[in-house]
């Protein structure tokens, strides 16, 4: 199925272009490199615009802001607004639906 077949389908389910795109492109990158897996850290933290770059959330440190400060990104459950909050073994953050855990 291409991209664009499962935006046509999650529009028609959300009715919102926006979240259906931001869905897509997730559901697209996470078909590309795989299951998803969790991120396993070597530190005793990692920073929630660096999360999401090296999970692939994010193709970019611009991106990650960007998702970060329009709302879209949940930390536990929450919504957080902060770039550099320090994500630690335990925590989960979802963007459009899609979870990844630090591990």
């Amino acid at each position: 199925m291409t991209l664009n077949g499962r935006c046509a389908t999650l529009e028609s389910k959300t009715g919102s272009k926006e979240s259906c795109a931001l869905t897509c492109l997730l559901s697209f990158r996470h078909d590309r490199r795989g299951k998803a897996a969790d991120l396993k850290i070597d530190t005793e933290y990692i920073k929630l615009d660096s999360f999401l770059k090296a999970t692939g959330m994010a193709s970019s440190g611009g991106e990650a802001k960007l998702f970060i400060t329009d709302g879209k990104v949940r930390v536990n459950g929450e919504a957080e607004l902060r770039r550099g909050r320090k994500l630690h073994p335990g925590d989960a953050v979802e963007v459009a639906g899609v979870t990844e855990k630090v591990e």
